[in-house]
């Protein structure tokens, strides 16, 4: 059914399972907190280790992340505290920026990805930002007459839809190989946006061409170990394969960003 799994059907890779948890990037604490290995993803063209850094961060020099995804609703949100964590750093200017960028991002009519350059001193791995729309935005609302804070009846098709296309962003065009992810509501990170995002990484490890993508790291606040758990449970079902269904967008970009719009009238399918 639609609010429980996406249109996509549900899907099986050829999965490791379940690795120990282990240290972090070379044994070292990031952010007070230890990295976790998770889980690893083995597809026909992909081996994808998916980790959890439990600091509640985004700009943890151990992750290691060469681009992040996260929503772009400001305020008490974890969006918000990406900005606090640049104030906090002396970068009052990128913070200023990325929040009229994300303001301008949640009133897009059509779901707009959006990938930024970005380089901070402390983490010298991280060049890409990439905003998406989230469940308060003008974009969702558009599409389902309602806004979801929390998720809970958002449609796995919108999870699996955002993700596939910041995936692209960051990893196709934009070259990344490590990807910070942050949950993709206002508030909170379910086991159902979990297991909607799970579907995506799991047709990413599949696909037919290679790509840089080798690692997956959940980062931000409210990101618990047990929801990424679930994601087996949409990884490893019985019953049949399937297959990711081209999603059509449009691409526009100008010297400071590039933009990745869902169009169903869209020139390019990815």
């Amino acid at each position: 059914p639609e609010d429980k799994f996406s249109h996509y059907g549900r899907y099986r890779p050829r999965t490791k399972g379940i690795h120990p948890l282990v240290p972090g990037v070379e044994g070292k604490k990031g952010g007070g907190k230890f990295m976790r290995r998770l889980l690893g993803l083995v597809g026909k063209s992909h081996h994808i280790e998916i980790w959890w850094d439990e600091s509640g961060k985004f700009l943890n020099p151990e992750a290691g992340a060469e681009a992040i995804i996260a929503h772009a609703e400001a305020g008490y949100t974890s969006f918000g505290n990406l900005i606090r964590e640049l104030y906090d750093l002396g970068y009052n200017n990128i913070g200023d920026r990325l929040y009229s960028i994300g303001e301008d991002i949640q009133q897009k009519i059509l779901p707009t990805i959006r990938r930024l350059r970005f380089s901070i001193r402390e983490i010298p791995s991280l060049k890409w930002i990439i905003l998406v729309p989230s469940t308060q935005s003008r974009a969702y609302y558009s599409r389902y007459n309602r806004y979801d804070p929390h998720g809970i009846h958002t449609p796995a098709t919108w999870f699996y839809e955002i993700i596939w296309v910041a995936f692209h962003s960051a990893i196709v065009r934009g070259k990344a190989g490590v990807l910070g992810v942050s949950h993709l509501t206002t508030s909170g990170f379910n086991e159902h946006q979990a297991v909607s995002m799970g579907e995506a990484f799991g047709h990413w490890a599949d696909r037919c061409e290679p790509t840089r993508l080798k690692r997956i790291i959940f980062l931000g606040c409210c990101i618990r170990e047990n929801s990424i758990l679930e994601i087996p449970r949409i990884l490893n079902p019985e019953g049949r394969y399937t297959h990711h269904r081209p999603i059509r967008v449009r691409v526009e970009a100008d010297e400071e960003y590039e933009d990745i719009i869902l169009d169903p009238d869209g020139n390019l399918e990815i």
